[in-house]
């Protein structure tokens, strides 16, 4: 397998001031001399046929489409034996967010006076590239709720994207690495009678934090699936029950 990815003079071009950048994400195609350097520039022609990243369509909700061009852009990776390493390489991806899908990350991310931060969250690595960048968000959440023993082995990775207010907060913690406990996250919310509740304004951070705390004290090896489902759907009956707020001990606790 062979891939394009920018040198670390490149990406260090790229990030050393994104706010004097604004005006080149307006182009028809970022300026070639940010990205003349790349790492096996002989092997372009090998991967000229990327997937296509499609806009969201007129009656489309955006979580669809989302997930649509994430399916399609893993798919691919997958086929082509891209190693998960590479798939989140700020390097790769600044690469793919510059080039391959600037037309796309224009459109679905555009960037001007009031979206500055956009440069360096969407197109490049923030704290959180695994669920803020524009390319990794899409391929991140199918990689880690894929469940082939499924039916559809997608189930999953559907709620993923349909409640992302929710499992963003999930993904930005070191515990969503654990499929079983993800996996129980996403099947809790699914079978709420209005999983729209998990994910309002103010409960939107709320499990990734409650989850945060109750496995300072739970051992999540010593649980079976089933037994983590309960744990979690517990934390979510809590949460609803609630005032919609946390507290500010436990605002101030359980971060990763």
């Amino acid at each position: 397998m062979n891939a394009l990815l920018l040198t670390d003079r490149s990406l260090k071009s790229l990030k050393a001031d994104y706010s004097t950048h604004t005006d080149l994400y307006h182009e028809d195609k970022f300026p070639s001399d940010l990205l003349q350097t790349f790492v096996s520039e002989e092997n372009l022609k090998d991967f000229s046929n990327y997937p296509e990243l499609k806009d969201k369509g007129q009656e489309e909700e955006q979580w669809l489409s989302d997930y649509n061009n994430g399916l399609s852009l893993t798919t691919f990776f997958v086929d082509h034996d891209f190693p998960i390493s590479l798939i989140v390489d700020e390097r790769f991806v600044a690469y793919l967010t510059h080039s391959v899908y600037f037309e796309y990350m224009k459109k679905r991310w555009p960037v001007d006076e009031q979206h500055v931060n956009r440069i360096n969250e969407r197109y490049l690595f923030m704290k959180f590239p695994l669920s803020r960048n524009g390319i990794v968000r899409l391929c991140w959440p199918i990689i880690v709720t894929a469940d082939f023993s499924l039916d559809d082995p997608y189930k999953y990775s559907k709620v993923a994207f349909q409640y992302a207010g929710t499992v963003d907060k999930l993904l930005e913690r070191k515990f969503s690495r654990n499929r079983s406990l993800l996996k129980a996250c996403l099947q809790a919310i699914s079978e709420l009678p209005d999983p729209k509740e998990i994910v309002n304004k103010n409960r939107s951070g709320m499990l990734g934090k409650r989850l945060n705390n109750i496995l300072s004290v739970i051992s999540l090896d010593a649980l079976t699936y089933d037994e983590t489902l309960a744990v979690v759907k517990k934390a979510v009956s809590e949460i609803l029950v609630g005032p919609g707020t946390l507290d500010e001990d436990e605002l101030n606790n359980g971060d990763d």
